[in-house]
């Protein structure tokens, strides 16, 4: 899959955040930001700031992270978005973790519908992410397989036959071949008596 092709499926990521804390801020709170707000709707004292500092910025930074990964996507950094996707499912599960210390009273059926939705949509664009492909890199050739060697053939060591006489046929054609060199020979007793030896 072409990297480009995925560069828009990240900002579903904010635009689901965004849908819920709009649908809480408009349907839950009457448009009261100012209880929106209130960190004692979590708990009482610093542990309430501190929950209410934590899934805001995890929002924020889910939010950031999805922008930043449409970019990786659209720049064809595989490598990059790898690593954005999977940050991503690591915080949000950490902000589950979080907003399961200090559940909010104002959840609802659709606020969780949309809930499952971001971590459906955060899972899937870390699927995407581990099966893209980088364009700039080569393309993978399979191998070819490597030849077989050519069958060798059995080739037994040559052997010295000896002959009737008790002569080797090399030494009997040695000794022929001084006989015509010396003269003893002529040239057709020699073919002849060659022929007959090698037979």
């Amino acid at each position: 899959m072409n990297p480009k092709v995925a560069r828009f499926f990240p900002l579903a990521i904010p635009a689901i955040i965004i849908l819920r804390e709009l649908y809480r801020i408009i349907f839950w709170y009457g448009f009261d930001i100012v209880y929106y707000l209130n960190r004692d709707r979590y708990m009482h004292g610093i542990l309430g700031l501190i929950i209410f500092v934590m899934t805001s910025a995890i929002k924020v930074v889910i939010g950031l992270g999805a922008l930043y990964l449409a970019k990786s996507y659209s720049e064809a950094k595989v490598r990059n978005t790898k690593l954005i996707a999977g940050g991503l499912l690591g915080i949000y599960i950490f902000g589950g973790l979080v907003g399961r210390i200090a559940p909010s009273y104002d959840s609802n059926a659709f606020s969780a519908i949309l809930g499952l939705l971001l971590f459906i949509v955060i899972v899937a664009n870390l699927v995407i992410s581990l099966i893209i492909t980088d364009p700039s890199a080569p393309a993978k050739t399979p191998r070819a397989p490597k030849p077989m060697p050519a069958p060798v053939a059995f080739n037994p060591p040559a052997q010295n036959y000896a002959s009737p006489a008790g002569q080797s046929v090399p030494d009997q054609l040695s000794a022929l071949e001084k006989l015509h060199a010396s003269g003893a020979l002529t040239d057709a007793e020699f073919k002849a008596a060659k022929k007959k030896i090698l037979e």
